[in-house]
């Protein structure tokens, strides 16, 4: 391991951050909608996110910022602790691979706020490809869902509520409580009420749409930014050590979120009731490794980069289809696919434009009551297609072998 490497990257953007020029800069593939006018609240929120104050790297305290850190002194103070930490993993470990995902989860705990020069940029943008259907893999996984009651809903308060007001205050909340309760499940009804209450506020020239939010990841990574100009954004750069990674969020309309409540909870609570997919506290990581986890087993795990983006539209189909229709009933299961096809409104990328909404096809709308559980049940099939596939089994056959030598 290249100590100077494995050190973290803080220390490289203080010292020797990157930032290299593209040397044929390309304009980049953004399908959506350059949008000439949008409403003040959506202006306002978009313009924060542009300032270059918010692309500065900060340690912030909690509620704003890092859970761990106070400052940049405390910062300096952890980065030897670090060192010793990852020193000790390589001296009690004759696994290289298992200590430096160790390590690597350890540097987390820097984490900052920031985002790299136009961070709303997504080349490509959230249009996904169909994919062979996981239709079957879905039907034997139908079985892992337990009998549960609606439980009494929880709703979230101190979050930014969305379109059309983006406030995280009470009466936001109040006012999207009475749109979902007005308009159920009826996406008709949820186009005109939103309509009407974003004519109320001012709001009348932005779409119903999701909202991007962002939060920061590990200055350690490769970041590309951008530009705009006159044509779209182009990738002119590329950056490490000096600003975050940004991490999308998409936030959906409470309001859509609150209409869905009581049945996704039933949903959750069916799901749940196979331990595997538990992760909620030291209870559930007890039930998850003595369901998961025998002496001389193999455990395989893994982590897909970018898998947000890339769910087929396909796969979601027939989740939605096979796996929600039988918990969730016809009507929420179409409230939730209109929901997660609403385009995403962000900062414009073209210099002539004063918003931009992506299309979306596929991908997860990350800001879901059901985005966890969305990739439980995709990442399942998937996996169980593949083990199929490499053992020569049948799909059957695999499923039934499960939890045995």
């Amino acid at each position: 391991m290249n100590s100077k490497r494995s050190l973290y990257v803080h220390r490289v953007a203080v010292a020797e951050p990157k930032w290299d020029d593209v040397a044929e800069p390309q304009l980049v593939d953004t399908p959506g909608e350059h949008l000439q006018r949008v409403g003040f609240r959506a202006r306002k929120l978009i313009k924060r996110v542009t300032s270059d104050e918010f692309a500065q790297p900060q340690v912030l305290p909690l509620p704003k910022g890092t859970s761990f850190l106070r400052d940049f002194d405390h910062l300096h103070r952890l980065l030897p602790v670090l060192e010793e930490f990852r020193d000790g993993l390589q001296r009690v470990t004759s696994r290289p691979d298992w200590a430096a995902l160790e390590y690597d989860q350890a540097k987390k705990l820097c984490l900052q706020r920031g985002a790299s020069p136009m961070w709303w940029v997504e080349p490509g943008g959230y249009v996904a490809p169909p994919a062979p259907s996981l239709a079957a893999e879905m039907r034997l996984l139908l079985s892992t869902l337990g009998d549960a009651d609606t439980p009494e809903p929880r709703y979230k308060l101190g979050t930014n509520h969305g379109y059309p007001d983006y406030l995280t205050t009470t009466t936001s909340f109040v006012m999207h409580t009475m749109w979902a309760t007005a308009a159920g499940t009826d996406i008709d009804e949820h186009i005109r009420l939103s309509s009407r209450i974003a004519h109320i506020l001012d709001e009348a020239d932005t779409p119903l749409s999701m909202v991007m939010f962002n939060r920061a990841g590990p200055l350690g990574k490769t970041i590309p930014g951008f530009s705009a100009t006159e044509e779209g954004a182009i990738h002119d750069v590329n950056l490490q050590g000096v600003c975050c990674r940004r991490r999308a969020v998409n936030g959906i309309p409470s309001a859509l979120n609150m209409a869905q409540r009581k049945a996704v909870g039933r949903l959750q609570l069916a799901a749940y009731a196979w331990p595997a997919r538990r992760h909620f506290g030291p209870q559930d990581v007890a039930d998850k490794l003595r369901a998961a986890y025998r002496p001389g087993w193999i455990a395989l795990s893994d982590d897909i980069s970018g898998f947000d983006k890339h769910v087929s539209p396909t796969h979601q189909r027939d989740m939605d289809s096979v796996l929600y229709t039988p918990v969730l009933g016809p009507d929420i299961v179409r409230l939730k696919a209109w929901a997660r096809a609403l385009p995403l409104l962000s900062p414009p990328v073209s210099a002539s434009a004063a918003a931009f909404t992506y299309r979306r096809i596929g991908t997860t709308a990350s800001g879901d009551l059901t985005t966890a559980l969305d990739g439980s049940f995709i990442n399942e099939a998937r996996v169980l297609r593949c083990i199929s596939a490499a053992s020569g089994l049948t799909l059957q056959h695999t499923w039934h072998l499960r939890g045995t030598k």
